[in-house]
């Protein structure tokens, strides 16, 4: 059983007179005899640090650790004294923490000293951490290309907006990527509206595209049409004039 156990023990000296003691002995799980903890970490840390506490008054050499979490992953021998905290410090996977969202997340710990495993389980805090990054780009003449996109680099879920207005000729012309989540009309314009709550590392991009190709070719039809329909209405005047000579005073 794993505790306190208490026994007496007693001990005869020469003259055959017993001495009665009691000793305590604490019987501990390899997986109980290491604290580890990691100190919580923000979104924009590059580095962190686990901490390894001795809890038995006993040292032990070659202890072999292997640390996962979803920020790293550790391989490490070390030597630890009785009551010590040793201090590993670590990189942070950028790349892998960038989706998490704010939270406590399992910190796994394989400790092998000489032949004896055991698992041990922690956790780690993921502070929180607000990041709404906007870009907008508008480029060309005739086809008109505006596009906004939102992105959330932080760490919780949040909710973003993206507004647009057109006027009610370019509208007409106007195609648009993602459907609106309402439009509505207000004077001589159209407004579009987007909302979305966004997971970290999500992306909400709105792509609005107006050609005025076609309406500049209708019009210039309607011009040649215009004109040759003028040109077949109206005739040419031809104007003839014939002189005599008279004499006068």
């Amino acid at each position: 059983n794993r505790g306190f156990l208490n026994f007496e023990y007693r001990i005869k000296d020469e003259e055959n007179q017993i001495q009665k003691e009691t000793l305590t002995i604490n019987i501990i799980s390899l997986e109980d005899l290491f604290s580890i903890t990691s100190e919580p970490i923000n979104p924009k840390s590059e580095k962190t640090t686990i901490s390894i506490e001795n809890q038995a008054n006993m040292d032990f050499d070659n202890v072999e650790l292997i640390i996962n979490s979803a920020f790293f992953e550790i391989k490490e021998t070390i030597s630890i004294k009785a009551l010590e905290t040793k201090v590993l410090e670590t990189n942070i996977d950028k790349e892998s923490s960038k989706s998490l969202t704010a939270g406590n997340y399992l910190l796994n710990t394989e400790v092998k000293i000489n032949t004896e495993k055991a698992e041990i389980e922690s956790l780690i805090k993921f502070l929180e951490q607000e990041d709404i990054e906007t870009t907008e780009v508008n480029e060309g003449i005739i086809v008109k290309r505006n596009e906004i996109s939102k992105i959330n680099l932080g760490n919780t879920r949040k909710s973003v907006e993206i507004t647009a207005k057109k006027n009610l000729i370019s509208y007409l012309f106007t195609t648009i990527n993602i459907p609106p989540t309402r439009t509505s009309f207000s004077g001589f314009s159209k407004q579009y509206v987007w909302e979305k709550e966004l997971i970290p590392n999500e992306e909400l991009k709105i792509v609005i595209k107006t050609n005025w190709f076609f309406p500049i070719i209708v019009i210039l039809l309607i011009i040649s049409l215009f004109l040759l329909i003028k040109k077949s209405v109206e005739n040419d005047l031809i104007l003839r004039k014939k002189v005599s000579f008279v004499k006068t005073k």
